[in-house]
């Protein structure tokens, strides 16, 4: 029973599995989490959807046995989805209720269909041009005169995405 926290990574559980508090985030960019039972009465599933790792391009509860939802679920996408894309994101021998809120991604849309024995995500919208965030900033690094150096940095947003370096207001 877990009741605050994050449980978080890829795995197989051998015992039932009760969020009352916590949350549950499969993998790091895409996982896995097994368990014979699932029930959530509080709390929230975050998951993140939109690139495949080894076969997959969803976060993903499996379950062997029952699975009970309720509270949230919060989504994040990833790049590489598409309007219209369908993502399992919970799968079971026999499922139950519903997830109230879905906490929407800041760049679309999704909504969720339940059957009795999946979550699917269906992506409604795909906002374009949604801000981009700096996910990796660059390293300071100093040179001496004449030398050469790089930097790197990380973002994510929707394309098209540029970078500008500059140093005291002056391209470089």
């Amino acid at each position: 029973d877990f009741a605050g926290g994050t449980l978080t990574g890829n795995g197989e559980f051998g015992l039932p599995f009760v969020n009352n508090g916590a949350t549950v985030a499969p993998g790091r960019n895409i996982g896995v989490l097994q368990f014979p039972s699932f029930t959530q009465t509080t709390g929230t599933l975050s998951v993140e959807v939109g690139r495949g790792i080894s076969g997959t391009n969803t976060d993903l509860i499996r379950v062997t046995g029952n699975a009970s939802v309720a509270g949230k679920l919060k989504v994040r996408l990833l790049p590489g989805v598409g309007t219209n894309d369908q993502y399992v994101v919970l799968t079971t021998t026999a499922r139950t209720g519903t997830f109230n809120p879905i906490e929407q991604p800041a760049n679309g849309v999704v909504e969720a269909a339940y059957s009795t024995t999946n979550v699917v995500l269906n992506l409604k919208e795909l906002f374009q041009g949604s801000a981009p965030t700096i996910t990796a900033e660059p390293i300071d690094l100093t040179l001496n005169t004449g030398g050469s150096g790089s930097f790197h940095a990380a973002v994510t947003g929707s394309d098209p995405i540029t970078f500008r370096w500059q140093k005291n207001g002056a391209d470089i």
